[in-house]
């Protein structure tokens, strides 16, 4: 995925992880705090699917995602 992609509900924002998680290259997702939120050991399931995730900018409760 190119350009900015932010998440502004779960839904939403899930389908945008999706989407970076099967794009070639790297992906940025803003805003998925709100999906942290949503999902409990988010983070921890996608990298558990070998997803490399990596923290970028500041003040992030999830990073976004490096697919």
């Amino acid at each position: 995925m190119t350009g900015p992609a932010p998440t502004v509900d779960l839904r939403g924002g899930f389908s945008h992880v999706i989407a970076a998680l099967a794009a070639q290259g790297t992906s940025s997702i803003d805003g998925v705090e709100i999906i942290n939120r949503g999902y409990e050991s988010f983070t921890d399931k996608l990298t558990g699917l070998d997803a490399d995730i990596e923290p970028v900018g500041c003040g992030s409760a999830v990073p976004p995602l490096a697919a």
